[in-house]
């Protein structure tokens, strides 16, 4: 590891640490790198990061360590069940933490996404499986299935929850992506195998397969969903929003799962989808398709697929989409027109009317 790091020694090849690293604005070296780590053999994993305008880092994922380092106590500050989601502020300098606790009850918790508000509020979502998670409102007091969604949002001081709470049904959910208006409203993508998932507003209302992808707008103080239901497919996984409140969702399943929506790349199979919701959720703007045939083999190829990795928009309503493929058929605009490894990188940019 880089030398600001310190060393992991033979001995301690056991322990998988986490690891923040900020590298100088022209790539010429470290500014820092720091662990978030315990003394022991016990680890985590990192999910996302997120960095406000004065530099500082914000990290969340989930941690099986009794020893994670708390600083403040606005968040848990022991492990619950046998892995909690965390959260950790890091000082733009990469000398101290700001804060750092943990989110979680009596099972299993994991945070999978954050997201940053003009005031250096954290909002975080991810999956939890206990009826015991810390809830502060009215969002969703009750775990209602195996799992849920969670959303949550931190003081910007991190001195505690401004509000946290379950987006849950009668199955299983799991929260992947979410992000932020400039009203604070949050916006939450994932998946739900459940047949009574909250619905309001102009999305789907019926679960059309096993599991389908959802999309939930999380009013600014946490009072409740200004909209949520289901998008079809089979699972949300990053979400971005614009200026003008509409939400743009990437995610995977198979294009006979959607609704009828105007978009590219209609008639032929794809197992990845991008659409964009209307603000307030009138409805679907569009809906279309990227990615290839291939679905993957476990024998073969390792369980690879074509996978998302995230999603931004820009000031115009262009979403810029990039992620991995393993699919010698997948769609392509310009020069890059072959497959050349096992698996490749891509990126792709949707004018804005879809």
């Amino acid at each position: 590891f880089p030398p600001t790091s310190g060393v992991i020694t033979e001995s301690e090849v056991d322990k998988q640490v986490i690891f923040v690293a900020k590298m100088k604005p022209d790539g010429s070296g470290l500014v820092y790198v720091t662990f978030l780590d315990d003394s022991g053999n016990r680890f985590g994993f990192p999910a996302a990061i997120a960095v406000d305008e004065k530099g500082a880092a914000y990290v969340t994922g989930m941690t099986f360590s009794d020893k994670f380092p708390i600083v403040g106590n606005g968040l848990g500050t022991v492990l619950k069940g046998a892995n909690d989601a965390f959260v950790a502020k890091i000082n733009p300098d990469g000398s101290t933490l700001a804060y750092a606790g943990l989110l979680g009850g009596s099972n299993s918790d994991d945070g999978k996404y954050i997201a940053l508000d003009d005031t250096g509020a954290a909002y975080i979502t991810g999956t939890t499986s206990s009826n015991d998670f810390p809830t502060v409102g009215n969002l969703g007091v009750t775990l209602n299935g195996n799992s849920a969604a969670f959303v949550a949002k931190i003081q910007p001081d991190g001195a505690g929850l401004a509000y946290a709470g379950y987006l849950s049904g009668n199955g299983t959910e799991g929260g992947t992506g979410i992000a932020v208006d400039k009203t604070g409203a949050a916006y939450i993508t994932g998946n739900t195998s459940s047949s009574n998932f909250p619905v309001s507003g102009g999305l789907g209302a019926v679960l059309e397969g096993y599991s389908d992808a959802f999309v939930a707008k999380v009013r600014p103080d946490g009072s409740g969903l200004v909209y949520s239901g289901y998008l079809g497919g089979n699972n949300g996984i990053r979400i971005a929003v614009d200026s003008l409140g509409a939400a743009y969702v990437t995610g995977s399943g198979n294009y006979k799962q959607f609704p009828a929506v105007a978009g590219f790349n209609q008639e032929v199979g794809h197992s990845l989808f991008i659409a964009k919701v209307q603000p307030e959720a009138s409805g679907l703007a569009y809906l279309g398709f990227v990615g290839g045939s291939h679905v993957g083999s476990c024998v073969i190829s390792g369980c690879a697929i074509d996978r998302i990795a995230d999603i931004a928009v820009d000031a115009k309503g262009a979403a810029y989409v990039t992620g991995t493929t393993i699919s010698k058929d997948f769609p392509t605009v310009g020069e890059a027109t072959a497959l050349k490894g096992v698996s490749d990188a891509f990126w792709a940019k949707v004018k804005p009317d879809g």
